[in-house]
């Protein structure tokens, strides 16, 4: 799946989230986890360095005056960093959310990094903190150009494989009414990257308009009591009046999704919102009793 590069203003990532950005839903957990995101944490009155989570996933319990001040939240701005020992000196962003990663049914907790040294590339990095105390890092492969104002976002948690605990979606990159995201997975108690069948990054690009996005969702597959993963592709020629909708059909292995299959349908006309709609175009549905594909 290749790589696609895109440029944005603050207003336009803005609009994306406003209009619908990620339409996920899965086994009823993840209001929970959406919460967990879109909360900002704050340190007590009482300056003891604890953080609590309004809305989030698993409230800081005692003696946990070391979690991590969540700084950004999913908003696209960097506000000044509040000093972690966790937090690497050279850190200047990061963004957070809390959420059961590996299935233990506790509060895990993703970290994502942005560093751009004077004069140097920007780089991500994002690292998992369970509530075991056990820790793995993993860079991203940052679409961020040195001058982009837009930060590295996490939009969600949510069960993409149906194993045990939540995958991540991490926004590395933006179009004009798109995010680029690439998947984190726990497996095995450490955080990995989801990669393609050529061991490349393994980008969804969401949006929420005709001019860009797929539309991914969870689907039954094989009788299977795990789902697999539908990309369902649009690609609108408007000077030959048709519209062709190509779906590609994973299956999970571990941290890796493997092409089942692929298939393409030419449309005439120009696809109305409910065809999109049906497509989960621009966004992303996973939601028990997994549906078949379409």
């Amino acid at each position: 799946m290749a790589v696609r590069r895109f440029g944005i203003t603050a207003w336009a990532a803005l609009s994306v989230l406003s209009v619908g950005l990620l339409a996920a839903a899965c086994d009823g957990s993840s209001g929970s986890d959406a919460a967990a995101t879109n909360s900002t944490a704050q340190a007590s009155p009482s300056g003891g360095g604890r953080t609590t989570s309004v809305g989030s996933t698993g409230s800081a319990g005692a003696g946990e005056a070391e979690l991590i001040h969540e700084a950004s939240g999913t908003r696209f701005d960097c506000p000044p960093l509040q000093r972690n020992p966790r937090i690497p000196a050279d850190v200047t962003c990061v963004n957070v959310a809390v959420s059961d990663l590996d299935g233990d049914s506790r509060p895990d907790r993703l970290l994502v990094y942005e560093r751009t040294p004077p004069g140097g590339q920007r780089t991500l990095l994002a690292r998992a903190i369970l509530a075991t105390g056990q820790e793995s890092e993993v860079p991203l492969d940052s679409q961020l150009e040195a001058g982009d104002a837009l930060h590295p976002t996490i939009l969600q948690t949510v069960d993409l494989n149906g194993e045990p605990g939540n995958e991540a979606l991490v926004a590395v990159g933006y179009g004009a009414s798109t995010a680029d995201a690439e998947v984190l997975t726990v497996v095995n108690s450490r955080l990995s990257s989801v990669q393609d069948d050529t061991g490349a990054r393994f980008p969804l690009l969401i949006g929420a308009s005709a001019a860009g996005g797929d539309g991914y969702r969870c689907v039954s597959h094989q009788n299977s009591t795990k789902p697999s993963l539908l990309v369902n592709r649009v690609e609108v020629d408007g000077a030959a009046g048709t519209w062709n909708v190509t779906k590609i059909l994973y299956d999970w292995h571990g941290s890796r999704l493997t092409e089942l299959r692929q298939s393409t349908a030419q449309h005439s006309g120009q696809p109305s919102e409910a065809q999109l709609n049906a497509l989960s175009y621009g966004a992303l549905t996973c939601t028990k009793p997994y549906p078949g594909q379409q």
